[in-house]
């Protein structure tokens, strides 16, 4: 079975086309530099949510299946002193067809892929999908300092 593996990161938009027997997939991830801080103790304490912080356009071939992988890449060495599964969630917003309800769940996100969709009957169709970037509380007894990270997604067809 042929396996095609795309990646994009939050910062670089990368576009990839690849032809297998004349058909197309490709996506695109939409978003910006999100930047966001923990000035307040209230940041630290309470959960945080960034509506539509990620959308992702992708042009199916006739297979129309695909999975959807999302991890936390440190750009630092400061950044890899903490384990950033807890910092960050995402969570499914919207989308243009309906998303199985077992990816319409919150999913932390850390250094290993998460799988956060599973799509399949979507052959040559557009699809549009959005998720929310959820901060999460963070534990007062980390140190402080600036992390950097980016938010990597994998959308890989099968």
């Amino acid at each position: 079975m042929l396996r095609l593996r795309h990646f994009v990161l939050i910062i670089s938009l990368l576009f990839l086309f690849d032809k297998v027997n004349a058909q197309t997939f490709s996506y695109v991830l939409q978003t910006s530099t999100l930047t966001f801080d923990y000035t307040s103790s209230s940041n630290f304490n309470s959960q945080r949510i960034i509506p539509n912080a990620f959308t992702l356009s992708i042009n199916n071939s006739n297979r129309g299946r695909y999975n959807i992988y999302c991890k936390i890449v440190p750009i630092n060495s400061l950044s890899t002193i903490i384990d950033p599964s807890t910092f960050f969630s995402i969570k499914y917003n919207s989308s243009n067809f309906t998303m199985s309800s077992a990816y319409q769940q919150t999913f932390n996100i850390g250094i290993n892929d998460q799988l956060v969709a599973n799509v399949t009957g979507r052959a040559r169709k557009s699809d549009t999908i959005n998720y929310n970037l959820i901060l999460n509380p963070i534990d007062l007894s980390n140190p402080s300092n600036i992390y950097n990270y980016t938010i990597a997604f994998t959308v890989s067809e099968y």
